[in-house]
């Protein structure tokens, strides 16, 4: 979150308007505490396994 927080900082002082598009994935991406991550749900859906995403293997 603080990498977050000094992005905002140098964006605010450059007065840079960032693509809303990348900001709000940025932003989704930096989230902490998920059991998921959007990179990771994104791979499985690429790769076709996402109906073996709740799967658990091994013990």
């Amino acid at each position: 979150m603080l990498k977050l927080f000094w992005v905002g900082i140098l964006i605010s002082w450059c007065q840079f308007v960032p693509d809303p598009d990348v900001d709000t994935y940025m932003k989704a991406v930096s989230a902490k505490g998920q059991k998921t991550t959007l990179q990771t749900d994104h791979v499985l859906k690429v790769l076709g396994l996402y109906v073996y995403a709740d799967t658990i293997c091994g013990r």
